[in-house]
């Protein structure tokens, strides 16, 4: 049970108990449904918008398969049925489903990813004179009515990645404006959807997250940077934010994600290695500047007091700092690879037992289950560690194996001692009982002999 499902049955008790009035009582219920309903909302719309991509990767797939046999006209069916079942999906939902927004989203998200696969097919079919980066920008280009007319926000995510790609294959000044531009468009459907329909808010919010997470990758790429410090910086800016508002709660899942993930794979010493650009530049690392200290301010003026969240805010901020200072220094050895590794894998740990310890304190088996999983993924991930020998690795599989069993004690511990205590509480409220009800028994023995 949620706590929205929790409270809402909470609330006829306390009505009962003429804690609240009927009227209030009323208003808890209905603002608590939003949320819970939301939730529901959310997963189905990824099932939806995940729906709508197996279509257009399957018809794809099967087309394929004996492409060159295919006549013509049939190719263009092909190339063009997936963009015609979204058109009549997103006229159907304009038509009857309008304040639905699992038929909004994968409308609107099936519609720009057909619009891209039959434009791709005729290019190559008819063999017009387009390159791979005029073929993404008019894609893009083509996308973006459908978008504002069914009032969607996940097709940015399409969107985003496209003109990232286009701008990586012409990097050059002229090229600087016209991916700002571009970026400005899909920026402002989000700013059209915030203002005409604020109930959505914490939908788009989420979803503008999402469709920052490539743009951050590609965009790093592109400036010849390190997507590991990247991640970590676009995590501690998420994280930071998420008590600014109510709408930015999701957030929070955004930044756990991308920021775990992230700490995992530095757990690899291979990850130690990998870059090579020139890091110590001073554009990058004002930015590295602004964002870690403006998160730090974030942090301290809209936060609630919460040793756990602020805790993790700092390992975020520490990580991002070690990896700018490690890109500075090229300390690529494999000396200082180990070094990094096994200090990657202690951070590791540390916020894998803070888990666990939030999860036993708040008694909620979901936060302890994350880091039983971080514990799990530090030992999958060792199968690919390529600078530890075989004794190594069974020495590592052993510790991290050790590790997860005493967590696991820890925590069943703690809860065998919390049942024993019920039990011994409930055992001498009884004996209590039965010491009254045999004083009562006393009294009246007395009484009827007197």
């Amino acid at each position: 049970m949620s706590k929205e499902e929790w409270l809402i049955s909470e609330v006829d008790k306390w009505q009962d108990d003429s804690i609240i009035d009927v009227e209030t009582g009323e208003k808890i219920k209905k603002q608590y449904e939003l949320y819970r309903n939301f939730n529901i909302n959310i997963f189905a719309i990824l099932c939806a918008i995940f729906g709508a991509t197996l279509i257009v990767s399957g018809i794809g797939l099967i087309s394929f398969y004996n492409w060159k046999t295919i006549p013509s006209v049939l190719k263009i069916i092909i190339a063009v049925s997936p963009l015609i079942i979204s058109y009549v999906m997103s006229i159907y939902t304009v038509i009857f489903k309008t304040e639905n927004s699992i038929w909004k989203e994968s409308s609107a998200f099936l519609n720009v990813a057909a619009m891209f696969f039959a434009l791709g097919i005729i290019v190559s079919e008819f063999h017009f004179e387009l390159s791979f980066s005029q073929y993404l920008i008019l894609a893009s280009v083509l996308s973006v009515p459908i978008i504002y007319i069914m009032q969607a926000v996940s097709p940015l995510i399409i969107y985003y990645t496209a003109i990232l790609l286009w701008g990586s294959l012409n990097i050059s000044l002229g090229s600087a404006p016209i991916l700002l531009l571009l970026f400005l468009l899909g920026t402002g459907v989000i700013g059209f959807h915030i203002k005409k329909f604020g109930k959505t808010f914490r939908y788009n919010a989420c979803i503008s997250a999402l469709a920052g997470l490539p743009f951050m990758v590609l965009f790093t790429k592109m400036l010849n940077g390190d997507v590991i410090l990247a991640a970590f910086l676009y995590s501690t800016i998420l994280f930071a934010a998420r008590d600014v508002k109510r709408g930015y709660l999701h957030f929070k899942l955004i930044s756990l994600v991308v920021s775990l993930i992230t700490l995992i794979t530095i757990t690899l010493s291979q990850s130690w290695n990998l870059y090579y650009g020139e890091f110590g530049g001073i554009t990058l690392g004002i930015l590295t500047g602004i964002t870690l200290l403006g998160s730090l301010a974030i942090e301290v003026f809209n936060t609630k007091e919460n040793n756990y969240e602020f805790s993790y805010l700092l390992i975020l901020m520490g990580l991002s700092i070690v990896r700018y200072i490690w890109g500075c220094l090229h300390l690529n050895s494999l000396t200082f690879q180990i070094i990094f590794m096994v200090f990657s894998i202690m951070i590791a740990l540390l916020v894998a037992i803070g888990f666990v310890s939030l999860g036993k304190t708040s008694k909620r088996v979901e936060i302890a289950s994350i880091g039983f999983g971080i514990i799990a993924s530090l030992v999958l991930i060792k199968i690919f560690e390529v600078n530890l020998f075989f004794l190594w690795r069974a020495v590592s599989f052993l510790v991290l194996g050790s590790i997860l069993l005493v967590l696991v004690i820890f925590l069943t511990g703690g809860a065998k001692k919390e049942e024993t205590e019920k039990i011994e509480e409930s055992g001498n409220k009884e004996q209590e009982e039965n010491t009254e009800d045999k004083g009562e028994e006393t009294d009246e023995e007395d009484n009827s002999n007197s």
